[in-house]
């Protein structure tokens, strides 16, 4: 039996279906990716700021699945709190008061714990260790609140200065913590 012979139109015309089906499953892919996010951050407090984050983050691979998202708002905690750490170093070059420069190496030497805690937040969600992670993201959301309370009374230097990145800094860590109830709802703490 002989087939037809292969013309110019039918090469033509299955590389615009291929071209065509690529371009629909890249689509496909990109709106489910959409659908995933919105579905992930109605369950969170801010749901605007979640989404925003999570569509301005360039890891499109890692936003298909929930240690992906988690692995992006860890990034971002880390980003955030090494942030927050250099503007405490500043404002600690130019303090003057005794108070504000107690504060202030205390809000110093907590975002360094709390960058070191997102740290090892890392390899715990890789390999599942839940409990642990969510106690690393826990431990690193406190150095963020020592921050905001780290003030002597009649000072108020740190609360004053530093609340919005502050609270930028809990908004993310409970944005991780969210996640990781997600990915492990049925979560129990650890026998002591």
């Amino acid at each position: 039996m002989a087939s037809a012979p292969i013309t110019g139109f039918s090469v033509l015309l299955f590389t615009f279906f291929l071209a065509l089906s690529i371009c629909f499953c890249d689509v496909s892919a990109s709106v489910l990716k959409e659908d995933f996010i919105q579905q992930t951050c109605k369950s969170t407090d801010n749901y605007n700021l979640c989404v925003s984050l999570l569509q301005s983050d360039p890891h499109t691979e890692l936003k298909s699945n929930l240690p992906g998202i988690l692995t992006i708002f860890i990034d971002i905690s880390i980003n955030k709190a090494t942030s927050n750490r250099l503007y405490v170093e500043n404002l600690l070059k130019t303090a003057k008061d005794e108070a504000a420069k107690k504060c202030l190496n205390t809000c110093k030497e907590n975002y360094i714990s709390s960058i070191s805690n997102l740290q090892e937040s890392l390899p715990e969600l890789k390999s599942k260790t839940y409990w642990a992670l969510r106690m690393d993201l826990s431990k690193a959301q406190l150095g963020g609140h020592i921050c905001q309370f780290s003030d002597s009374p009649p000072s108020s230097f740190c609360k004053s200065n530093l609340k919005s990145r502050n609270d930028d800094f809990d908004q993310l860590s409970r944005f991780s913590l969210k996640v990781v109830d997600l990915i492990d709802p049925n979560h129990k703490p650890p026998l002591v």
